[in-house]
C-alpha cells in the first residue's frame, strides 16, 4: 500500500438552495470529512477564482495520514 499519496482539490465553500451539480459545502463539514484519514497542508479560501466564485471557493492540499496497525 502506498503511504504517500496526496489530494488536492477546489471545492465550494457554499451550500446551494438547490440539489446540484454543482454541490456545495462548508469548511466544516469537509474538515469532518477529511480529517479522519488526511494530514492537512493547505485548506484556505481560493485567492484565484473568477469573480463570480470569488470567496466562495476553498483550495485545499491534502497527506494521505499513515496508518500502522
Amino acid at each position: 500500500m502506498n503511504n504517500e499519496g496526496k489530494f488536492t482539490g477546489l471545492l465550494f465553500n457554499h451550500e446551494f438552495n438547490f440539489n446540484g451539480p454543482p454541490f456545495g459545502g462548508t469548511t466544516d463539514e469537509y474538515m469532518q470529512l477529511f480529517k479522519p484519514y488526511f494530514e492537512f497542508e493547505i485548506f484556505e479560501t481560493a485567492i484565484n477564482s473568477i469573480l463570480p466564485r470569488k470567496g466562495r471557493e476553498v483550495f485545499l492540499l491534502l497527506r494521505k495520514k499513515v496508518i500502522t496497525i
